[in-house]
């Protein structure tokens, strides 16, 4: 839970909110990393690479979908892949 808190003030910081679909996706991922590599997996900057990276691929999704909230994440945003390999 603190590095999804950790996550929306991040997102916050940076014009963004983290849409009410993300919370249990991220926390689930978070929890993953964290009890299979917690020493390399920094709380503050993963959390901060993981908005980072949802960012990008938001403004991937919002020129395709002229409709969309520009400062809203989704969870089409991230990428919660659990392969621990690259951290």
């Amino acid at each position: 839970v603190e590095l999804y808190l950790i996550s929306e003030i991040q997102a916050k910081a940076k014009g963004y909110r983290l849409a009410a679909e993300i919370k249990e996706p991220l926390i689930e991922y978070y929890t993953v990393i964290q009890e299979t590599n917690a020493r390399k997996s920094g709380n503050g900057r993963l959390a901060r690479n993981v908005i980072e990276e949802a960012i990008i691929n938001q403004s991937k999704r919002i020129v395709k979908d002229s409709s969309a909230e520009l400062d809203l994440l989704t969870l089409a945003d991230f990428d919660l892949k659990t392969d621990v390999s690259s951290i």
